[in-house]
C-alpha cells in the first residue's frame, strides 16, 4: 500500500489549493468588511470619549462657579449672623433697661 510521490504530492497539492483559496477568502472579508468596521468602531468610541470629556470638563467647571457662589453666600451669611447677634444683644439690653425701669415706677 505504498503512494507514488505523485499521487501524494497531488493530495497535499489539492489540499494546499484549498487552503490557500480558504486563506485568501479570510483575508478578503478580514480587509474589506471586518477591519474598516474596527476602524469606524474604534472612531467612534475615541469620538464618544472625546464628547465625554468636554462634558465633564464644562460640569467641572460649572460646578467650580456654584461653588464659589457658595462660598460667597456663605460670608454673607456669617456677616449677617454677626450683625443679627449685635442687634439681638442691643435689643435683650433695651429691652432689660425698660424691664427694669417699668419694675422701678411701679414700686
Amino acid at each position: 500500500m505504498q503512494e507514488s510521490f505523485w499521487t501524494i504530492l497531488q493530495n497535499f497539492g489539492a489540499f494546499g489549493l484549498a487552503l490557500i483559496i480558504l486563506g485568501s477568502g479570510f483575508w478578503w472579508v478580514w480587509k474589506k468588511i471586518i477591519e474598516p468596521q474596527r476602524k469606524d468602531s474604534q472612531e467612534h468610541q475615541e469620538k464618544h470619549i472625546e464628547t465625554l470629556n468636554k462634558i465633564i470638563e464644562n460640569h467641572n467647571r460649572e460646578t467650580s462657579k456654584h461653588i464659589e457662589a457658595e462660598k460667597e453666600n456663605i460670608k454673607v451669611l456669617q456677616e449677617l449672623n454677626g450683625s443679627l447677634k449685635s442687634h439681638n444683644q442691643k435689643t435683650s439690653s433695651e429691652h432689660q433697661r425698660i424691664l427694669d425701669e417699668v419694675k422701678r415706677n411701679k414700686k
